[in-house]
């Protein structure tokens, strides 16, 4: 950060310090050595000036000298002045604690009383989403992500407005985060909508286009439905492939092939009665299987060789879902 104190056109103070474009000649460290000892020396010269005392711990951040950029930011926070300017030193003493590698209870908290203090800005609720995510505390990354995602972006503010931060990153880790908890219908409508903005940038589409592709699958998965233990104990499979009568549970859309999609349940037929037996016995079965499943027909082909009086085996077809695997002959579509 190249500095230069000019006179005027900062709220609550003589003069600020401008932020220059970076580049190869203001990114060197003797760049920043000479803005510390410039601003070192304003601060001797008027302790209490808050925007010299700001700007010297900007200073000594892009030195990579967190311990001081911390002591500084640190005495700016307890000055009065522009509000701005000390929610971000608030925000840059949690910073620079981190860098620091203190305990993350005090840096959460220090990032809390700087949000605490401006509860207008949501940059320090993400940076606790994304190192929750990053530790693995999933539910808790969540919480805090979608929390920072309700503040609209902070129209009034000047000072160091991220604004990637409230344009993407906070709904992309919000979905991250809910991908991981199993709220992936909420996941994956947070990255669809991301992937319709025209300022997201091409190295974050595909991967976020990806994490969008890998909830589909377990999105179906969460809205099948399977049989429940009832049903099981009413229709037991069998391995009996000369079976009089042929029950085949459908699962997924109704227009897959059955080949791929359907389950299939053999009821042996009583060895007293033959097949017609067996066919009597079965209205009890869809009447116990129909509430699970959208609908009962016949199939013409399925064993009609084994029925000797001519009828067709029931097919009962699922309206949603995959397979019930477990029983049966079954398999699932690749996702």
């Amino acid at each position: 950060m190249g500095l230069q104190l000019l006179r005027g056109g900062a709220p609550g103070g003589d003069y600020h310090v401008e932020d220059r474009q970076r580049g190869a000649r203001n990114l060197s460290g003797q760049k920043y050595e000479r803005d510390r000892d410039l601003l070192l020396a304003e601060v001797e010269r008027d302790p209490g000036d808050a925007r010299s005392v700001f700007y010297l711990a900007q200073s000594y951040y892009d030195l990579g000298d967190f311990a001081n950029a911390r002591t500084w930011y640190a005495r700016r926070a307890e000055m009065a002045g522009w509000a701005e300017e000390t929610y971000y030193a608030m925000w840059r003493v949690a910073v620079s604690m981190g860098q620091l590698n203190e305990p993350w209870p005090d840096v959460r908290d220090a990032y809390l009383r700087a949000w605490e203090f401006r509860p207008t800005r949501a940059e320090p609720l993400f940076a606790i989403a994304a190192r929750y995510r990053a530790d693995g505390c999933y539910q808790l990354g969540y919480e805090f992500a979608k929390r920072a995602a309700e503040i609209p972006f902070p129209e009034q503010d000047m000072l160091f407005v991220r604004a990637d931060i409230y344009d993407w990153r906070i709904v992309d880790e919000q979905a991250v985060c809910a991908s991981w908890i199993g709220k992936y219908a909420e996941a994956f409508t947070l990255w669809r909508r991301l992937l319709t903005r025209s300022d997201l940038p091409e190295n974050e589409r595909q991967r976020i286009a990806e994490n969008r592709d890998i909830c589909a699958p377990t999105m179906v998965e969460a809205a099948s439905t399977y049989p429940d233990p009832e049903l099981l104990a009413s229709v037991q499979p069998s391995s009996q492939h000369n079976a009089g009568v042929v029950v085949s549970l459908v699962a997924g859309r109704t227009s897959l092939p059955l080949s791929r999609h359907s389950t299939r349940f053999y009821v042996a037929a009583p060895t007293s009665g033959g097949s017609d037996a067996s066919w009597s016995s079965m209205p009890a079965c869809p009447a116990r299987i129909a509430k699970h499943y959208a609908g009962v027909t016949n199939s013409s082909t399925l064993f009609a060789s084994a029925l000797s009086s001519g009828r067709s085996a029931p097919r009962l077809t699922a309206g949603s879902g995959y397979t019930w695997t477990g029983a049966g002959d079954s398999s699932r579509p690749k996702t």
